[in-house]
């Protein structure tokens, strides 16, 4: 006979949820140092940008790097709105996410590419998004960028310091990866596995793949722009230094290093990056070599990413345990 109440296996997620989140709430209180709370406002950033790559490449087989394109479309999309037309902060933020998600649907045809091919073609759009923002003074403000980018506000309530920033990157963190899950986890999310898995087969079975393949760049293109205009009001300033390639590159190694084929992946991925980015300043001259060295090792021995690696590694443990009876078979 058992006593008390039994939790729904239903309950179990959403609980866990709410409690991940409360408990990430009071980092602020534990953290006091301003430049350690806005690494940690980078680091969820990047996770925005990580995830809805991770999305592209680990569900349905694509490689990009225009990602600095559509955030930095979403960058001065909301700063134009907010500062050249005076619109709130909100409404300009979605309009960010719906530009990059536009941007997206525009080069869409490049998706029936695959492979280096494709990074090839979108890493032509961030140069030519780059190109733009540098030349295109009136506007952008050009190489010199857009200084004096005010924070948002909420009535009377400003963002206006890294801690209270946090709060709006961690509500748009959760509401990124909810997004994501759910797709994930219905008839879009397995028909975008399918032609992961085999493009040829999922389109045998009726499954549009060129349809499925830009719905899931247009969510990745919406969420590079949320984070782009958030990235923007962050620094309180923009450029066109938000298109450059090493970010690119920086933001597909977090995915490869975490792991590509989880979103699990994604997160240890962009936090390991960053923080580990962040910590080699200190080497000055040699910290490119060392962040350089700490990846090629990583790929040589997590080549399934890190979260693979501690997969592996969870699992070896589990038998151990189990075969000493101190686990459950």
């Amino acid at each position: 006979m058992t006593s008390g109440m039994t939790v729904p296996r239903r309950a179990v997620r959403p609980l866990a949820v709410a409690a991940l989140f409360t408990l990430l709430c009071l980092i602020p209180a534990a953290v006091q140092d301003a430049y350690v709370m806005h690494v940690i406002n980078v680091i969820g950033l990047y996770l925005v940008l990580v995830s809805g790559l991770t999305l592209l490449v680990g569900f349905t087989g694509q490689f990009s790097l225009g990602q600095v394109g559509f955030a930095g479309a979403g960058a001065y999309t909301a700063v134009a709105l907010t500062m050249g037309a005076g619109i709130s902060f909100w409404p300009a933020l979605l309009a960010a996410g719906l530009v990059g998600a536009a941007f997206a649907l525009v080069i869409g045809p490049v998706l029936k590419f695959r492979g280096h091919v494709l990074a090839m073609a979108t890493l032509a759009f961030a140069e030519i998004s780059q190109q733009i923002a540098l030349n295109w003074t009136g506007v952008t403000g050009g190489p010199m960028g857009i200084p004096g980018v005010p924070p948002p506000t909420l009535g009377a309530f400003a963002f206006h310091t890294n801690h209270r920033f946090y709060f709006l990157v961690l509500t748009t963190v959760f509401l990124n990866f909810f997004v994501l899950v759910r797709t994930i986890d219905s008839r879009i999310g397995r028909a975008m596995k399918a032609l992961r898995d085999d493009p040829e087969a999922a389109s045998a079975t009726g499954i549009n793949v060129a349809r499925y393949k830009i719905t899931a760049f247009a969510i990745t293109g919406f969420f590079a722009g949320i984070s782009g205009a958030l990235s923007a009001h962050l620094d309180l300033y923009v450029s066109p230094d938000v298109f450059n390639l090493s970010e690119s590159v920086k933001i597909l190694t977090m995915v490869v290093v975490g792991g590509a084929g989880s979103f699990a992946g994604s997160i240890l991925g962009a936090i390991t990056l960053q923080a580990t980015n962040e910590f080699l300043h200190q080497f000055q001259q040699y910290s490119i070599a060392i962040y350089g060295l700490l990846m090629i090792l990583i790929l040589i021995f997590a080549p399934r990413g890190l979260y693979g690696l501690l997969t592996v590694l969870g699992h070896g443990i589990g038998r151990r345990l189990a075969a000493a009876g101190w686990w459950p078979r």
